[in-house]
């Protein structure tokens, strides 16, 4: 129970991420289309329970900042330290 709680949240975090890369509108059309299919339209998939690679097959892969400290991977997920804005405790996504 406890695995599949892990893996709705991370589904739930990649489509936050996947939608604010969208551009304005284009989650509008998805959600009044309702024919958003997650295995076609996926535009990347991070588990981030080893590593930042995107499992999606569309080589979008994700990095940890530079010079980020305190952000590592603990158990099966990812531990963000946290900080003030200018700390580079993130992990950065690809363009597009």
């Amino acid at each position: 129970m406890r695995h599949r709680k892990r893996k709705w949240a991370a589904w739930l975090l990649t489509a936050g991420m996947v939608l604010g890369l969208l551009p304005a509108g284009a989650a509008r059309q998805v959600s009044a289309a309702g024919d958003f299919d997650p295995d076609a339209d996926l535009l990347a998939h991070y588990p981030l329970e080893t590593d930042t690679r995107d499992v999606s097959g569309n080589q979008k892969d994700a990095a940890i900042a530079d010079g980020a400290s305190g952000v590592e991977f603990t158990g099966d997920f990812l531990n963000l330290a946290g900080g003030d804005r200018n700390s580079g405790n993130y992990v950065t996504l690809p363009d597009g």
